[in-house]
């Protein structure tokens, strides 16, 4: 069986990884001498390291930010929406309320299989939130 016909019976079977085809497609580029598609193919399978040339299907994504409140007595709430408006706007526009998907496709797959996907906000961020939303909602 050619390798181009290996791709193309692949991309149309469940069984076979996303990882898998764009190898097979890179080794097919690799062949041909299509430096672009292999380079592409490469990316996708390692990654976004530098992030410039993130394609637009991989990002930014508006998030739906939530999170858990703890209160006295073991009282709270989980899963609360956190809203842009809880935060001065010079943080709006950052990445704490975008997506990007900067992994590799191995990953991202392995990613899909559990049940709620998570993007965790820095430790920092998340320790410097009463401070940050002072004047605003929370208060």
């Amino acid at each position: 069986m050619s390798l181009l016909r290996d791709i193309q019976d692949g991309a149309t079977e469940d069984s076979v990884s996303l990882a898998t085809l764009l190898r097979k497609l890179k080794l097919l580029a690799s062949r041909l001498g299509v430096k672009e598609i292999a380079e592409w193919a490469n990316r996708e399978l390692q990654g976004y390291s530098d992030g410039e040339n993130l394609p637009p299907y991989r990002g930014p994504f508006e998030a739906r930010v939530i999170g858990d409140i703890a209160g006295p007595f073991g009282s709270g709430y989980k899963n609360l929406p956190f809203p842009k408006n809880a935060l001065p706007e010079t943080f709006h526009e950052g990445n704490l309320f975008k997506l990007y998907f900067t992994q590799g496709v191995a990953e991202l797959e392995a990613l899909t299989a559990i049940d709620n996907l998570r993007s965790p906000w820095p430790a920092d961020v998340v320790a410097a939130l009463p401070v940050l939303a002072e004047g605003s909602i929370m208060q």
